[in-house]
Formats: structure tokens, C-alpha cells, sequence
């Protein structure tokens, strides 16, 4: 059995939105008593599914923002963030001392084998810490520490090659590990490809739907997906779709010439008639998806991706995604995975992540979902305790997260009956006598 290319242990996040307080999200199940497995391999003490649930505007959806904030960092903080006036910074910001506190991320994780713990500190002025070590030996070990307002600000381990001149390179306002992987170097690019690579966030709302698809289209074009693998995710859902295809069509003149007029407003041309800096794709044609239902009697007749239902749209921009970090052995976030899906489709989706004859690589699934049919025993994806978290806010705005398995909890327990009871917190304190009041109190007539 092959090794991930990233596995994930811990993510722990502090003063991010509304996690005031520092909140850790494990996947290590509790069978794990040392730094690293005894016996066999990591596969065996990590959850490859954690199900987060709690009520609207509790903190869920901020769980995988933290985590994309995070990667983010690591992506463009050497790069497009030196552009900005001010570091991204995005506090809890209901008191008056969080929103100048650095927050604070770090990640622990596998990388082909090794344990490898990462993290940083941010404020709106610059970094405030850097830290990374790995257990190659089971023992730890110190790459670099990184502390603004140090005499010497950074703190580097025998073990990092080269470190000078990254350290020369990297300005107060970016990361070492993203200036390092700018740079190439070895060890600080590994670490970096993993956190940008192979953690992928597929997020709600249309948008983020659309570029799911446009990904899609653009694998296709490439043969990197084929519309068989397509077909049969379809086909999976019981969609009624047969056949997919591209069609491809020009791009009207207006919009090329408003493409063009962008670019010269973003990178004018030079004195020797070249153009500098970023430059927005004028392509002459695009591609749309076309399917082909079952029964139609028209068999040469398709319909757009716009003719199609929410359903079939959330469950291609899912499943495909799901599939890669499958073969990968790398981390999904999903938000509101329920979102326009039926029960047994999301339960189809975790359970492709839990079943070991499926996902051979060690991929994970993180998940957030409002629907409880996931915690019941009709679920096709049955969650251990240790994998279903519960965020909730409290009366002064800061949220918490939580594990089941914090509570006393019996395999025979409904789960989901006793979450809605509020056994568990994570629940929305309704008040619908207020939404009485507004009927009550109607004006008064003529």
C-alpha cells in the first residue's frame, strides 16, 4: 500500500474570525500512543473523514477558512502579498485586543512518512512567528524558528541546508517557507507543495462551483479526465445523463475586445512593444459541457450546463475532485457538503473516503453539514466518534470546536436524535415566539 503525499494530524488555528481562542481539529485516532506508529504505518491510526456540524454562523465554515488562509500564505505571501499595503490579517475582532493579537495556524502532517509540524503568526504588520520541524527518526528535530523582534530573528537547526541565503531573501511581511520554495530550495519547497498541493478546498456558492467546472473542462481538454470517468460519476448519482461532450463555440468580439482592454489597463505595453506582468487569456473559442440524457428521442439533442439541476452541477463539481484526491492521497475540504445534494449522495461521497478498498493512498475528506441524516444509522457512511465535531458561539461571539468523543457515548446511541435534543451543544437557540410578534403586532388598516 502506497504512503499519501500528505496526511494530515492536527490543525490548530487562534484568533482567526470567530475562533478567539485557540481550537485544534485532530485526525489522529486515539489508538496512536506515541510520536509516531510503533507498528505498521500511519494509515492505521488516522481518520480518513472528519464531519463538522453546528448551527448558522457558528464557526464551521471558519474551520476550513482558517485552513485556506493558511495556504494561501504559503502560496502568495512571497509574491502577491508584498503588493498589499497592509499583511492579510483576519482577527476575532468582538473585543478590543484581538484585532491587533497575531493569529496564529499550524499544521501537523505526514510527508511520504514523515511527521512534519508547521506554523506561523500574523498580524496586519508582517509576520510575527515562523516554525517548522519534522520527526525523521521519531525524535524532533528544528528546521528554523522565526521571531520578529528577536536580536537574531531566526533560530536555524543543522538539519536545513543553505539557510543564509533564504534568510537574506525573505522580508518581514512574507513567509520563509514561501520565499524558500520561490527560491527552490529542496526542503522548504517540500513542505510548501504539500500545504498548497495537496490540500484542495472546494468551497459553497456558484463562483466557486464554476471554477469547479471550468477545472473540469479544462482536464478534459488536457486528458488529464476522460468523459467516460465523467459518464460513470454520473451514472453513480442516477442522474439519467448517457453521454457528455464539449461543444465549442466562439467568443463574441465584444468580450475579446474588453479582454484586450483589460490587459493594456493592466500591463501597457512597453517602449519596445512588449507587454509586461500578468496577462488575461484571449482565446478565439471556449467549451461548454453538453449532456445527453436517456431517453431522449432526439438523440443528436443536449443540454447546457445551465439546463441542468443544482443537484447534477454540485454533485460533477464534487465528485470529480473527490476522485483526484483519491488517486493522490491528498486532503479535501468540502464546504457544506450537503449543499443541493441528496442524504445518500453526500453519504456516497464520505463513503468512497472511508471504504480501504477505495482509497488505498490515505486521502481525507474534511467536511462541513447542517444535515443529521449523516449521524444516524441509515447513513451509508457511518462516522466514528472521533471523526464528528461540533463548532458552536457563545454569548460573547467567540466559537468553539469540539469532538464527539468528548461526551460519554455508546455505539448504540442515536446520534443525530440526541444532537438535535441538544445533547451536544452546536444547536440554534430558537426564539419563534419573536417571529409570532411580527404577525401580531400588523398595522393597523386605513
Amino acid at each position: 500500500m502506497h504512503t499519501a503525499c500528505m496526511m494530515l494530524l492536527r490543525f490548530t488555528v487562534e484568533n482567526h474570525r470567530c475562533f478567539r481562542d485557540e481550537v485544534t481539529l485532530e485526525l489522529v485516532s486515539s489508538t496512536l500512543k506515541t510520536q509516531r506508529p510503533a507498528a505498521g504505518g500511519w494509515l492505521d491510526h488516522l481518520h480518513p473523514v472528519a464531519g463538522i456540524f453546528g448551527a448558522n454562523a457558528s464557526g464551521k465554515s471558519s474551520v476550513l477558512d482558517a485552513m485556506a488562509f493558511a495556504r494561501e500564505a504559503v502560496r502568495s505571501s512571497a509574491s502577491e502579498w508584498l503588493a498589499y499595503k497592509r499583511t492579510p490579517h483576519v482577527p476575532f475582532r468582538l473585543d478590543g485586543r484581538q484585532p491587533q493579537a497575531p493569529s496564529r495556524y499550524r499544521f501537523d502532517i505526514i510527508i511520504d512518512g514523515v511527521r512534519c509540524e508547521y506554523g506561523f503568526g500574523v498580524t496586519a504588520a508582517g509576520i510575527e512567528s515562523e516554525w517548522l520541524v519534522d520527526y525523521p527518526n521519531g525524535r524532533r528535530r528544528l528546521l528554523f524558528d522565526r521571531l520578529a523582534g528577536r536580536d537574531d530573528v531566526f533560530d536555524f537547526g543543522r538539519a536545513l541546508t543553505r539557510p543564509a541565503a533564504v534568510a537574506a531573501a525573505v522580508s518581514p511581511r512574507e513567509l520563509l517557507l514561501s520565499r524558500g520554495a520561490l527560491l527552490g530550495h529542496p526542503q522548504l519547497s517540500k513542505v510548501a507543495r504539500a500545504l498548497t498541493e495537496e490540500l484542495d478546498l472546494a468551497l459553497f456558492g456558484e463562483p466557486h462551483q464554476q471554477q469547479r467546472i471550468q477545472a473540469i473542462i479544462d482536464a478534459l481538454l488536457e486528458g488529464s479526465t476522460s468523459f467516460d470517468e465523467i459518464v460513470t460519476l454520473l451514472r453513480v448519482a442516477d442522474i439519467g445523463i448517457e453521454r457528455v461532450a464539449l461543444r465549442e463555440e466562439e467568443v463574441p468580439e465584444p468580450l475579446r475586445r474588453l479582454l484586450r482592454a483589460l490587459n493594456e489597463s493592466i500591463s501597457p505595453p512597453s517602449a519596445d512593444g512588449e507587454e509586461d506582468g500578468e496577462q488575461l487569456a484571449v482565446s478565439e473559442v471556449r467549451h461548454r459541457l453538453e449532456f445527453y440524457h436517456a431517453g431522449q428521442s432526439d438523440g443528436d439533442r443536449a443540454l447546457g450546463l445551465g439546463d441542468e439541476s443544482s443537484g447534477t452541477i454540485s454533485w460533477l463539481s464534487l465528485a470529480v475532485p473527490a476522485v483526484e484526491a483519491l488517486r493522490r492521497g491528498s486532503v479535501l475540504l468540502i464546504d457544506e457538503i450537503d449543499a443541493s445534494l441528496h442524504p445518500q449522495l453526500s453519504s456516497l461521497l464520505i463513503g468512497m473516503f472511508l471504504d480501504r478498498d477505495i482509497n488505498r493512498r490515505g486521502a481525507q475528506l474534511v467536511f462541513t453539514s447542517h444535515d443529521t441524516f449523516l449521524l444516524t444509522p441509515g447513513s451509508e457512511a457511518p462516522l466514528h466518534a472521533e471523526q464528528v465535531w461540533f463548532t458552536e458561539k457563545g454569548v460573547d461571539g467567540a466559537s468553539d470546536l469540539y469532538c464527539l468523543a468528548e461526551f460519554t457515548h455508546r455505539t448504540t446511541d442515536n446520534v443525530a436524535r440526541r444532537y438535535l435534543a441538544g445533547r451536544y451543544g452546536a444547536v440554534p437557540r430558537l426564539a419563534p415566539s419573536l417571529l409570532r410578534g411580527l404577525f401580531e403586532a400588523s398595522p393597523k388598516e386605513g
